[in-house]
């Protein structure tokens, strides 16, 4: 099972220059990732921020590269709430929790356990009822968050052996 690579702070930087990476240490000084996991090549944890909801914070890595970055912030990704979570992984990687890739734990999980997860998904957005509703899934409006976006245009940076 693949897993992030190690970090430094230079390789953070690197890959999220200031002011984010700045702003991200200095953030990151004051313990705002809650519930920190691996999953696979992915980093996830939910982040403190100005909102009374919490940002969800994800990275994805392709070996030692990072692929993408996404945050439910207005910024989208590039942002010191990303940092942050990269920042608790370099420091303390053993603080997050290990999960199985999704489709590995829908696919372990009963008939009820899964009917019971559509539920509680549907309290949560019940605009989701529409796609079972529907023959075809109906193109869904997104809440104004940005997509996950590639880091880099060019080649492809390595975190070791640079």
């Amino acid at each position: 099972m693949p897993t992030p690579p190690h970090l430094t702070e230079d390789d953070i930087q690197h890959y999220i220059p200031d002011p984010y990476f700045s702003r991200g240490k200095k953030y990151f000084a004051h313990n705002p990732i809650h519930n920190p996991a691996v999953r696979n090549d992915r980093l996830e944890g939910y982040c403190t921020g100005t909102e009374p909801e919490p940002y969800w914070v994800v990275v994805t890595f392709a070996g030692d590269n990072l692929r993408a970055t996404h945050c439910s912030c207005p910024l989208g990704g590039q942002c010191k709430h990303v940092v942050a979570l990269l920042l608790l992984w370099a420091n303390e990687p053993e603080g997050f929790v290990k999960r199985q890739a999704i489709d590995v734990a829908l696919r372990t999980m009963t008939r009820e356990e899964l009917v019971a997860l559509v539920d509680e998904m549907l309290k949560r957005e019940p605009q989701l009822e529409d796609l079972l509703n529907t023959s075809s899934p109906p193109k869904i409006q997104k809440r104004q968050t940005r997509r996950p976006r590639r880091l880099s245009a060019g080649p492809s940076r390595t975190v070791r052996g640079r």
